[in-house]
């Protein structure tokens, strides 16, 4: 993602997309890589996301992944309560209908643009995990540049990041390569990558495919309209000092301040509405980010 208002985190979505009959076999570098990146030219799709003032805050990859406008990207690309333009290999620009499925956990979402005959990427098989050493390719948008194409290998094909799976890519990424795709040489979808490296050069982390292939098992769809409204408080039923600190992410109150060192910080959130019948519980969960 690019964008001064989303922090560094670059993501990419591995897709295949070449039928059985046109996979290139053993082939050069140069020759399967331009092979498979004539089909993810079909495929990936540039992100925008805007805040509520309507301004660009930034820019993420995605891919198709149905002829019927299903688009797969990061949560972190479209955000929350925030409004996303999707733009296709030909240019045209769409807002998602609906947010058929999200996880915050895995970084991961599908939606839904009011488009037919798009171009999908295959999901690669279930049986045959990438080896190490095995070469690999992406297609994104990093730096603001047009569905640029790169290619690397696989370091580690199965490393647990915050309990999720990943696989470790030497590959060149850079922030605005979350959501893109990143395919084997048969141009077959392999994971998702969520995260480049802070410290090493060109080294990216994928979500591995398997994950997307459980949402695309267990959809969830939420209107755009209502999607845009998850993170806001409605005055009605909450009070929140300072209010406009306050935000409902994932069923969840949170409120976020700069602290500093000794510095004390204080927010409370009321609850307007009717409760309900006894006997009912509140949980109360206290993170503190930023203080010693």
């Amino acid at each position: 993602m690019t964008g001064q208002a989303l922090r560094p985190v670059a993501a990419l979505i591995l897709t295949g997309i070449l039928h059985a009959g046109d996979q290139p076999g053993h082939l050069s570098e140069d020759d399967w890589a331009e092979t498979v990146g004539a089909a993810l030219s079909k495929s990936v799709v540039r992100v925008y996301q805007y805040n509520s003032e309507d301004r660009l805050t930034g820019t993420g990859s995605g891919f198709c992944v149905s002829e019927d406008g299903l688009i797969a990207t990061c949560l972190h690309v479209i955000g929350e309560s925030r409004k996303v333009v999707v733009e296709l290999p030909d240019g045209t620009r769409h807002e998602p209908r609906e947010v058929v499925a999200s996880d915050r956990n895995l970084d991961l979402a599908l939606i839904r643009i009011d488009r037919q005959n798009i171009s999908p990427l295959p999901l690669g098989p279930q049986d045959d995990p990438l080896k190490r050493g095995e070469a690999v390719a992406t297609m994104g948008n990093p730096l603001g540049s047009d569905r640029a194409l790169a290619t690397g290998v696989v370091g580690v094909p199965d490393q647990h990041l915050r309990g999720v799976r990943h696989l470790q890519v030497n590959i060149p990424v850079e922030h605005g390569n979350s959501g893109g795709p990143l395919v084997d040489q048969q141009g077959r979808v392999r994971g998702i990558f969520t995260a480049k490296s802070a410290t090493m050069m060109n080294i990216g982390f994928a979500v591995d495919a398997e994950y997307l292939r459980g949402l695309l098992d267990s959809p969830s769809p939420i209107g755009i309209e209502h999607w845009m409204k998850i993170a806001k408080l409605p005055p009605e039923d909450w009070l929140g000092m300072p209010a406009t600190q306050w935000q409902r992410r994932g069923g969840r109150i949170e409120w976020k301040a700069g602290m500093t060192p000794g510095a004390a910080t204080s927010g409370t959130c009321e609850w307007r509405g009717d409760y309900p019948p006894v006997p009912y519980e509140i949980a109360v969960d206290l993170r503190i980010e930023g203080g010693q």
